[in-house]
């Protein structure tokens, strides 16, 4: 069993102490008489962790350990023991028992150095912090628009991303096309019945009239294309394939003949 050594003095002053006095107290006993040892080093981060107490908790603590004299904090996060003040009522010989053992007791100790926590509970802390970190989901970060219309070229294209060749290609129009979206691109060569009047492969071009599908070249050789017969301006229209054709059977249904068309 193991177990550390508590001088009477602190244990007739507990009644006396506040929670977290007494906590840091204990603590302190614990890793330095505990060990056998006159002090040992101690910060703000050690004390929090060992007590659970927050950073003003284990200030008042510590002043009002400073004040009772059992401890002493020093330079560079330094407890030393008091011994004299611990001592008073523990007998002639006590001060050999209380920071001694035998020639041999130094085979008791779990370490010598002057980190605070011995290594098993450095390496519990460890473990849960590794825990903590493999219990988070990897980061997921967002793809870029070119592997969007990459992934849409594919689609359109009925292509399969798992063929290096297919994805190579999706990839290069991807780039040669870099100012349209991928709901542009599906607007224009997704097949559906009801197309809108942009211009539309599986309508407005031969080889989607006759069903087939685009090909990556065949994107980047068509996205420009609009349905104008002309380009508009002084003496041209301006106007769609679709509208000439309803403004031209609106003429003829009121007898107005094709004249101007």
């Amino acid at each position: 069993m193991n177990w550390s050594k508590t001088p009477n003095g602190i244990l007739d002053a507990i009644s006396d102490m506040s929670e977290a006095e007494l906590k840091l107290t204990l603590v302190i006993v614990r890793h330095t008489i505990g060990y056998h040892r006159e002090s040992v080093r101690m910060t703000y981060d050690d004390m929090e962790t060992l007590t659970k107490l927050s950073r003003p908790a284990v200030g008042r603590a510590i002043n009002q350990i400073e004040k009772r004299g059992f401890f002493t904090r020093g330079r560079k996060s330094m407890w030393v023991v008091n011994s004299n003040n611990l001592l008073l009522n523990e007998g002639e010989n006590s001060n050999n028992s209380l920071l001694s053992e035998e020639e041999n007791s130094n085979k008791l100790l779990p370490y010598y150095s002057n980190n605070l926590l011995p290594p098993s509970i450095k390496d519990k802390e460890k473990k849960e912090e590794k825990k903590k970190g493999e219990d988070k989901p990897p980061p997921t970060h967002a793809p870029s628009p070119a592997a969007l219309r990459a992934e849409m070229i594919i689609k359109l294209c009925g292509l399969d991303s798992d063929v290096p060749t297919h994805k190579r290609k999706a990839g290069w129009a991807a780039g040669q096309v870099a100012k349209f979206s991928p709901e542009y691109l599906q607007a224009r060569y997704e097949y559906t019945d009801t197309p809108n009047g942009s211009w539309y492969w599986y309508r407005d071009d031969w080889r989607g009239v006759a069903g087939q599908t685009p090909t990556p070249e065949n994107i980047v050789e068509t996205i420009t294309k609009d349905r104008k017969l002309t380009k508009g301006g002084k003496g041209q229209t301006g106007k769609t394939t679709a509208q000439i054709i309803d403004e031209a059977f609106a003429a003829i249904g009121n007898g107005q003949g094709l004249e101007g068309f």
